[in-house]
């Protein structure tokens, strides 16, 4: 089944839709089959999770492999790239960069921890 026309909710076409979904309502496509009959379907939101958590930088993990915070001055570019190379995520809120502590002690930048 092919779709001939897609349109966003609010759009021409979709106000018949909206008074029955309301906010619901993502958008409405127009499709014609092989044999030239056409239908209309809808897509809808039926299930919102919302999260109350704080997301967890990626490389959190309990244990030997823990993460830690580094403080690596802004042109310190070389170092930097090798950081990245090895894993690591950039904390804009902290201004640090986070990297597990295994990777911290190849690298041999244990002095650059910072105890937050």
């Amino acid at each position: 089944m092919d779709v001939i026309r897609t349109i966003s909710a609010g759009g021409a076409g979709t106000k018949r839709f909206q008074e029955i979904y309301g906010d619901k309502l993502i958008c409405v496509r127009y499709r014609q089959d092989n044999n030239g009959n056409k239908f209309t379907t809808i897509e809808l939101i039926v299930a919102e999770n919302r999260s109350t958590t704080e997301q967890r930088p990626r490389l959190i993990n309990p244990g030997n492999n823990r993460t830690v915070y580094l403080r690596i001055g802004y042109h310190e570019t070389e170092l930097r790239d090798k950081v990245k190379m090895a894993g690591g995520l950039w904390d804009k809120e902290k201004k640090l960069w986070l990297l597990r502590r295994r990777q911290v002690t190849a690298l041999g930048l244990q002095a650059r921890i910072v105890q937050i």
